[in-house]
């Protein structure tokens, strides 16, 4: 199991941040939260027999479901439409005519290869072979942490190469506490803070998740919930930062629920 590891460190810890955060210093908000929300599509395509079978050429092994209870495709497709859209009508606050084509074909082909990233490492895991004997259940906190120490391995091997990832050393950040104003850090306290919850609890979480709904032979519901991630980013600026939140935001917030909703009906 340890090149589908390896594969997972290399697409999750480091493809899937890094074509990120290249997009995003091409392309205007709207334009790169559109394209980069295309990975819940992406982790529900690989959820299907094409992947399975390129993934088992790496890893000779794949867990089967106990059951399996995946929907009709055209239920399925409508749900995660839903929540694209409503992720659209967010990003452009509810002015869709105001899409077109990408400012920069170089970064939108980056959102699209985090989004592809994305939709591999949340598969992987599924293909990481246990020993006999051993219970094949409770591998997202292993899988994490080996997948974290090849991305991190990778990372430091470009870092002292002198490449684009450099260490980001003798830089200040403004933390935003509302009322009581802007307090200045060190920039590795949000880089700590993000690798914390982000990285060690938010993706072992995913993992854990994707784990059991695999096993449930459910885990086709799991995606169009992550659409929700950029409606409670914005409720929640809207409620501890007083932020403004105009009508694109309800219309938005409405669609990925009524999405989830027709992927979740029993």
């Amino acid at each position: 199991g340890w090149a589908a590891l390896a594969a997972m460190g290399l697409f999750g810890w480091v493809g899937y941040q890094v074509a990120l955060n290249m997009a995003y210093t091409r392309l205007n908000l709207a334009e790169a939260l559109i394209i980069s929300y295309l990975n819940p599509i992406f982790v529900v395509l690989f959820q299907g027999r094409s992947f399975g079978a390129a993934a088992r050429l790496i890893s000779g092994w794949e867990q089967r479901p106990e059951v399996e209870q995946r929907p009709a495709a055209e239920r399925l497709a409508i749900g995660l439409a839903l929540g694209l859209l409503g992720v659209a009508v967010i990003a452009t606050g509810g002015r869709l005519g105001e899409i077109g084509v990408p400012r920069s074909a170089a970064g939108a082909v980056l959102a699209l290869c985090g989004a592809v990233a994305w939709g591999v490492y949340s598969n992987l895991g599924r293909f990481v072979r246990v020993r006999p004997g051993m219970e094949a259940r409770g591998l997202a906190d292993v899988q994490n942490v080996a997948a974290m120490a090849v991305g991190l391995a990778v990372m430091a091997a470009v870092m002292a190469g002198g490449g684009a990832l450099r260490p980001p050393i003798g830089f200040d950040t403004a933390l935003y506490l509302g009322r009581l104003g802007p307090a200045y850090v060190s920039v590795w306290v949000p880089i700590v803070a993000m690798a914390a919850l982000n990285y060690a609890v938010g993706y072992t979480l995913w993992l854990h998740a994707l784990e059991d709904g695999h096993r449930l032979g459910q885990a086709h519901k799991l995606p169009p919930l992550t659409y929700g991630t950029l409606a409670l980013a914005i409720a929640g600026g809207w409620l501890v930062l007083r932020e403004p939140v105009g009508p694109g935001f309800w219309q938005g917030a409405a669609l990925i629920a009524a999405g989830n909703l027709v992927t979740l009906w029993p």
